[in-house]
C-alpha cells in the first residue's frame, strides 16, 4: 500500500500531512544571473546606460529640431502612415 502525502512549501515553511516536527527548510539565497539576455553583466549594463544618457544630453538640440521638423511635415500632409505585417514587421 502506498502513501501519499501532500506539502506545501511556504516561505521555507513545510506543512501537510505527515510532517509534524519537521519545521523550517533552510533556503539558499536567490542570486542575481550574472548576465542578462544580452548576455551583459549588470556593470556593463549601468555603463552603456550612462553613455546613452550622455549622448541623449549632447544631442538634446539636435533631436528637438528633428522632432520640429517631422511635426510640420505632418501638418502639412507629406506623411504616410505605417504599415506592419501581421509579424509585425514593418510593410516596405
Amino acid at each position: 500500500m502506498t502513501k501519499v502525502y501532500e506539502l506545501t512549501i511556504r516561505e521555507g515553511e513545510v506543512t501537510g500531512d505527515g510532517v509534524e516536527g519537521v519545521g523550517s527548510v533552510p533556503r539558499e539565497p536567490v542570486s542575481e544571473p550574472e548576465c542578462d539576455l544580452f548576455g551583459e553583466t549588470e556593470a556593463e549594463t549601468r555603463a552603456d546606460e550612462e553613455v546613452w544618457q550622455r549622448q541623449f544630453a549632447e544631442s538634446r538640440d539636435a533631436l528637438r529640431t528633428m522632432a520640429q521638423v517631422a511635426a510640420a511635415e505632418y501638418r502639412a500632409g507629406c506623411t504616410k502612415p505605417m504599415e506592419f505585417t501581421a509579424e509585425g514587421r514593418l510593410a516596405r
